[in-house]
């Protein structure tokens, strides 16, 4: 349910989507997809789906829904991601959230402005593997503005997280090619571009 402006009313359980700039929510409101309502609190907004408060958000169709909506929201926005699950029993509840992280969220989205994340997966035989992966790696990270490991999946894998501005990533996907071509003992899996999930991720 909204107040007729866009705006949920004050009833009503809401699941949490992303945190974006109030700016970018005015100059492209009639952008947002499927449901998506917004939730202003000063110069940042809320993005919002009306929902049961009886965890039904996390089946694994409501799950697949939310991860889509965040990322129709990244293609021509910042956002800072939330995890499917955070839920607000009404409108108040979450402006509440935005006011009192209103600090930290400000300044997320200040580090993710204009950024987008990739993640690499590097496979291959262990010996191999941990002679190469730690050279494409600084090597890559000199392409990004940040980067992390994560955490390995097995022994013969290597991941890792990074954060790319949007204009340097046609070159940092070209050198992953590249990369690829030169290590053919190898394999490297890039994916995304993803939301900022490992770098800036709200919780329930």
């Amino acid at each position: 349910m909204t107040d007729g402006s866009g705006t949920p009313d004050a009833s009503g359980a809401l699941t949490l989507i992303g945190v974006i700039r109030m700016s970018e929510v005015e100059q492209r409101l009639s952008a947002l997809p499927g449901d998506l309502q917004r939730l202003p609190f000063r110069d940042i907004a809320a993005l919002v789906i009306a929902c049961d408060s009886d965890g039904a958000d996390l089946q694994p169709a409501h799950v697949v829904e939310h991860n889509s909506a965040l990322e129709k929201v990244m293609d021509s926005r910042t956002v800072i991601p939330a995890a499917p699950g955070v839920i607000f029993e009404s409108s108040l509840a979450a402006r509440e959230f935005l006011k009192a992280r209103y600090l930290p969220l400000r300044e997320a989205l200040g580090v993710v402005d204009g950024r987008c994340e990739f993640r690499l997966h590097i496979r291959g035989v262990v010996g191999v593997l941990d002679e190469a992966s730690p050279d494409i790696y600084r090597e890559l990270r000199q392409l990004a503005h940040s980067s992390m490991s994560l955490v390995k999946p097995d022994q013969n894998t290597f991941s890792a997280g990074f954060l790319v501005d949007r204009a340097s990533t046609r070159q940092f996907v070209g050198r992953v090619e590249e990369l690829a071509a030169e290590n053919p003992d190898i394999s490297l899996d890039l994916t995304g571009p993803w939301p900022p999930y490992d770098f800036v991720l709200i919780r329930a």
